[in-house]
């Protein structure tokens, strides 16, 4: 679906305080916590109602689960997300 920038943003905020509580070393990036396309995969789904759906959703490809799972889901649950949009129809080039 189309990714909603303002879920986008509030991840991007999450992974940055979660970086600032728990990781203090300048060499330690907040992306390295959620990744761009991770964030951007989030932000395109729509709702997320359960832990379970969210861990659905990431597909064993978010290292962070055991130790974020929880709080990364408690962030998703306090926002209003609205259904998901799909992606326009992608349209055909004339083949010359």
């Amino acid at each position: 679906g189309e990714v909603n920038k303002d879920l986008q943003v509030v991840l991007d905020k999450w992974q940055t305080t979660i970086k600032e509580c728990d990781y203090m070393s300048p060499l330690f990036a907040a992306s390295a916590i959620l990744r761009d396309e991770t964030i951007a995969l989030l932000s395109s789904v729509g709702p997320i109602n359960s832990k379970e759906h969210l861990q659905k959703v990431l597909a064993g490809q978010w290292t962070w689960w055991t130790k974020y799972g929880t709080e990364l889901y408690e962030c998703l649950a306090a926002q209003e997300i609205p259904a998901m949009v799909p992606l326009p129809p992608k349209t055909k080039g004339k083949k010359h």
